[in-house]
């Protein structure tokens, strides 16, 4: 944990690492099974993300997107929810996919810092990521 403070004292946490070299970089969630959304449709995380190096035009953001993994092209039924962040402090940041309550075919969780569609480099840590209800 490079800043155990705040909300986030523990000891271990998850690192992402986007050096900037893919145009769409994110981490893949499979599920050996479908996400049960009637009633285990709130997502928490807690994010950190230090100051980037230098300038960035992507936003501060974080979106977390569901999909179906059977699928040839799984991005075109998505669902996403987005939420920003601020730099240099441990936040908890919630994804309500409660929307998606009746949906039964989600089974791939995609977690995108950054934002889509740029060759900007961000480090990013995460902890205690939960799926439940509100």
């Amino acid at each position: 944990n490079p800043n155990a403070s705040g909300i986030n004292t523990s000891a271990n946490v998850g690192q992402y690492e986007d050096t900037g070299s893919a145009q769409y970089a994110h981490m893949i969630f499979n599920n050996n099974s479908n996400y049960d959304l009637s009633t285990r449709n709130i997502v928490r995380v807690k994010v950190y993300v230090p100051t980037p190096a230098t300038a960035h035009t992507a936003p501060a953001q974080l979106a977390l997107k569901l999909q179906d993994g059977g699928l040839a092209a799984p991005w075109e039924t998505q669902v996403e929810v987005i939420q920003t962040y601020q730099y240099d402090t441990w936040q908890e940041l919630v994804f309500d996919f409660s929307g998606q309550s009746a949906a039964t075919n989600f089974n791939r969780m995609i977690v995108q810092f950054n934002g889509e569609n740029n060759y900007e480099a961000v480090t990013a840590y995460f902890d205690d990521f939960t799926l439940g209800d509100q």
